[in-house]
């Protein structure tokens, strides 16, 4: 029996334990006062509860230790590792998750959530000019201010490279999502030039209600859009940020 709590207790959290430990005692004591065996051997009645009561303890820090483990793999495999950010992960579970809440709410709030791709322009000029350590410090400093100067309700994640992804949350229209890119567009002019090369962004903005109309609720069909966006931006030049159409979610 008590073998059969401390497994439910381990299995179930350390409340549970700390019930079934405190029951596994009862028991005990409940022996050793009522029972003539158990009586009669005292001694025996104090070493088993000494031994429940110990083995409670250890398997108390153990699960407390376990606990840790888990929340660092969950936090490591949803974090990107260079930088600190989500990760791509991440971002597509958060996605999900707003896309399947508005489905369920009946309620089309994709119209106050927006995702906006990054793509730093210049970043491969610097990283073949200076070397990978100089652009590797461009990534970090930037994903340093970019995590101060974003809302703290916003998810900020890295894709890879020198993309990055900022979903912004209850913006109202294009507007709003133009003042979040104005803003990201403030923290690499921010940045001090490597080597007087300034880099600068280009940004594909796709707001979650245009992926919902076009019936491509889903992460992969979202990015898609806005990376031909951002595309679209970077050829009218450096800084510029330019919104997915309904044409972008098309897969061919």
């Amino acid at each position: 029996m008590f073998w059969f709590l401390i497994g439910s207790g381990c299995r179930y959290g350390k409340g549970t334990l700390s019930v079934s430990c405190v029951t596994a005692l009862i028991i005990v004591v409940a022996l050793g006062i009522w029972q003539p065996w158990w009586h009669a051997n005292l001694p025996a009645a104090i070493g088993l509860g000494l031994s429940v009561l110990g083995t409670s303890v250890y398997l108390s820090v153990l699960v407390d230790r376990l606990g840790n483990a888990n929340r660092d793999l969950a936090r490591q495999s949803s974090t990107d590792p260079f930088t600190g950010l989500s990760n791509r992960y991440a971002l597509e579970q958060i996605v999900d998750r707003a896309m399947a809440a508005s489905e369920a709410d009946g309620i089309d709030n994709h119209s106050t959530t927006a995702l906006l791709l990054i793509d730093l322009d210049g970043f491969k000029e610097v990283n073949d000019t200076y070397g990978h350590a100089v652009g590797d410090m461009l990534l970090q400093s930037f994903a340093q201010l970019l995590a101060r100067r974003m809302r703290k309700t916003d998810t900020i994640a890295r894709l890879g490279g020198d993309e990055f992804v900022v979903l912004a949350h209850e913006v109202r229209d294009r507007s709003a999502v133009l003042a979040v890119a104005d803003s990201i567009h403030s923290v690499l002019s921010t940045l001090t030039s490597v080597q007087d090369r300034s880099v600068s962004a280009s940004i594909g903005a796709c707001l979650l209600s245009s992926a919902a109309a076009a019936r491509r609720a889903d992460m992969t069909a979202v990015l898609r859009a806005a990376d031909r966006a951002m595309y679209r931006a970077k050829s009218l030049g450096e800084g510029k940020t330019v919104f997915a159409e309904t044409r972008d979610f098309e897969t061919n």
